[in-house]
C-alpha cells in the first residue's frame, strides 16, 4: 500500500522471507509481530512465547523468532494478553531487545499490560495501541474505527492503529487513506515517534496530526 505504513510480519508464516525482502525493497519500516501466549488459550502459532518457558527457553525462542524476520527495527506483540501482564517475562523480553536496539509497540491487546512499562525501564523507544481498526471487520465498523482514529490524532497531535491483512481492511484503506490528508493529517512510520522533534517537551511541541497505522 502507499505510504509510510509499519508493516508486521508473523516470524514463521510461510512467505515472512519473502514478503520481508519485498517490503523492505520498497522502503517500508517492517517490525516483528511476536506471538505470545493469550487469556483464551488461543493458539498464536509457531514461536509462540508462554510463561511456561524457563529463562533459557524463553530467550532461545525470542532469538529464533527475531533471526526468522529480516530487516526488522522493533517489536509488537500478536496477542500476548496473558504474557503482557506477566512482569518476569516482559523484562526478559525488553533485555533482549534493548540488546538489539529494536523499540516496541504494545498492541495493548490487554488493559492489564505491562509491556509499555517494561520498555520504559529499559530506556526502548515504546508506543502504545491507540485503535484497532477491524476487531469487527465488517465496513461500517471499520469506519467508525478510522473516523475515530482522525478524531484522536486531532486531538492527541498523534494516534496509532493496528489493522490486519483482511479483505474488507485492505480495500477501506486502500480507498480512505486520501482522508488523512484532506483531514490535515500526516501518515507515518512508528519510528517517527521517537524522533527529536517527537520527543520534545510537551510545552515545546507543536501539536502533530500524526496517524501511525501498523499492519500485521
Amino acid at each position: 500500500m502507499e505510504g509510510d505504513i509499519t508493516y508486521a510480519l508473523l516470524p514463521h508464516a510461510p512467505h515472512t522471507k519473502q514478503l520481508a525482502a519485498i517490503a523492505h525493497a520498497k522502503g517500508k519500516e517492517l517490525i516483528l509481530h511476536l506471538p505470545m501466549s493469550s487469556i483464551l488459550s488461543r493458539s498464536a502459532g509457531p514461536g509462540t512465547l508462554t510463561a511456561e518457558l524457563s529463562h533459557v527457553e524463553f530467550k532461545t525462542l525470542l532469538e529464533q523468532n527475531l533471526q526468522a524476520t529480516p530487516h526488522i527495527i522493533g517489536v509488537n506483540n500478536h496477542m500476548g494478553s496473558l504474557l503482557t501482564q506477566q512482569p518476569q517475562q516482559m523484562h526478559w523480553l525488553m533485555r533482549t531487545l534493548k540488546k538489539h536496539g529494536l523499540y516496541f509497540l504494545d498492541s495493548r491487546t490487554t488493559a492489564d499490560s505491562l509491556a509499555y512499562h517494561a520498555a520504559k525501564a529499559y530506556a526502548i523507544d515504546t508506543v502504545e495501541r491507540d485503535i484497532f481498526l477491524d476487531n469487527n471487520d465488517d465496513l461500517p465498523n471499520i469506519d467508525k474505527a478510522f473516523t475515530q482514529l482522525i478524531q484522536l490524532a486531532k486531538r492527541k497531535g498523534r494516534a496509532v492503529a493496528i489493522g490486519h491483512p483482511r479483505p474488507n481492511t485492505l480495500n477501506y484503506l486502500a480507498k480512505n487513506l486520501p482522508r488523512l490528508k484532506q483531514a490535515g493529517i500526516r501518515l507515518r512510520k512508528v519510528s517517527a515517534l521517537f524522533s527529536d522533534h517527537e520527543n520534545a517537551h510537551p510545552s515545546d511541541k507543536p501539536v502533530d496530526n500524526t496517524v501511525h497505522i501498523e499492519t500485521p
